[in-house]
């Protein structure tokens, strides 16, 4: 009896689940489509529906527009997301972001802080819960509707064990992520790498709803890539694959952040293209950047992100030579990367790609190098404005929110 107790329960898990990730893809339905779409009867529907309706979990929205069919109109069926509410930690190089979202993204807090890494990651990561606390306890009708806090980092991370093995540039040994927050915080934690979180974002949030396979390539400040088969993020077997950063592309070549000499990184990032763009700095060679930044090169750096920002086009030839040389490079590479892993869409996004010049030139370098150019291949991210935060959001409502059929875990 206990057995066929545990089945049932399995299954009703697996009907809350297939009833959450149907309205979130498709958008709300009535409850007869979503019986239709999942195969059960209208009665276990109906008797689900209304579980989950008086959990908050979804709601009723109105009456579908049926303008060939006489008769009573059937009620429309969405995701509550205005209900449920996740804490994203994002840390970054230089800056750590702290946002509190509803599970469509909408902000109802955020905080920016520096990424302190010269200090013990313990004490860290207690101010960050500190700054959630603080919050929280001004807003106490949240706290029971928070479903789990999301942290992104770069670089390698064990997942399961919700650890940081090196997270390049900020720590250098292995940091106990989730262990610490969900003792100073009472809720569960998941730990994510950035990339392999933004692609999850897009497969919940964005086109990756339509596509079972997806290269991600990011650039700004580095480089970063990701992969989705068959609907689901790849890590391969050391969490490392389809980094495109750390390819060789240049024997002997400058040490990069991960030990290794000549990785692609180390000849575009956005580091490696101020130090280029120094070599050649001067008033007779790139006179407009000489003026602009006032004969200092420690301007450069901030004038070339105003530049990216506002998508100025105002430079001198020598730095386009320097800003095309690097898109070329990245193309290539992405090109054969493209080529071997033969993916559906290959969607590009960070402050480089939202620069319409490097965009455009991007395409064209792409397309110089394929016989077979599909103008559909290559999509811009519309989630890079939210780079910040979707991406622990996301992680955070797959495994919070979707695999426990939307149950809140204490």
């Amino acid at each position: 009896m206990k057995n066929i107790g545990g089945n049932l329960e399995r299954l009703k898990l697996k009907n809350r689940q297939l009833i959450l990730r149907l309205l979130n893809d498709k958008g709300s339905m009535s409850r007869k489509f979503i019986a239709q779409a999942i195969s059960l009867t209208s009665a276990s529907i109906s008797q689900l529906c209304s579980e989950m309706i008086a959990e908050g979990l979804i709601i009723e929205i109105g009456e579908s527009i049926n303008t060939t069919k006489a008769g009573r109109k059937e009620i429309l069926i969405n995701i509550n997301y205005e209900n449920r509410y996740a804490i994203c930690i994002n840390v970054e190089k230089f800056s750590t972001t702290i946002t509190l979202l509803d599970l469509i993204g909408n902000v109802i807090f955020f905080k920016k802080v520096k990424t302190e890494i010269y200090i013990e990651s313990y004490i860290f990561l207690k101010k960050l819960a500190q700054i959630c606390q603080t919050f929280l306890q001004d807003n106490t009708f949240i706290s029971g509707k928070i479903i789990g806090v999301g942290v992104t980092l770069r670089g390698l991370v064990n997942k399961e064990r919700g650890i940081s093995l090196h997270s390049y540039e900020i720590w250098d040994r292995e940091v106990a992520v989730k262990e610490i927050l969900e003792s100073l915080l009472p809720f569960p934690v998941i730990v994510e790498n950035n990339l392999r979180a933004f692609a999850q974002a897009e497969m919940i949030y964005g086109i990756g709803k339509n596509y079972c396979n997806l290269v991600f390539l990011k650039w700004f400040p580095g480089v970063g890539s990701s992969l989705v088969i068959d609907q689901s993020v790849y890590e391969g077997s050391n969490g490392l694959a389809g980094e495109l950063a750390h390819y060789l592309v240049e024997e002997n070549g400058i040490r990069c952040t991960c030990g290794k000499r000549g990785c692609l990184e180390t000849l575009i990032s956005f580091e490696a293209i101020v130090n280029n763009i120094n070599l050649i700095y001067s008033k007779s060679m790139t006179p407009i950047l000489y003026t602009s930044t006032n004969g200092e090169k420690s301007n450069i750096s901030m004038f070339l992100r105003n530049c990216l920002k506002n998508n100025i086009t105002n430079l001198d030839e020598y730095v386009f030579e320097i800003l095309d040389k690097a898109i070329q490079t990245l193309a290539l590479h992405t090109f054969n990367a493209v080529t071997f892993m033969a993916p559906q869409k290959l969607i590009v996004y960070g402050d480089f790609f939202a620069y319409d010049y490097i965009y455009n030139k991007f395409i064209e370098s792409y397309k110089s190098y394929s016989t077979d150019w599909n103008e559909d291949l290559i999509f811009r991210s519309k989630l890079s404005n939210k780079i910040s935060y979707i991406g622990a959001l996301a992680i955070v409502v797959e495994q919070f929110f979707f695999k426990v059929g939307g149950t809140i875990i204490n």
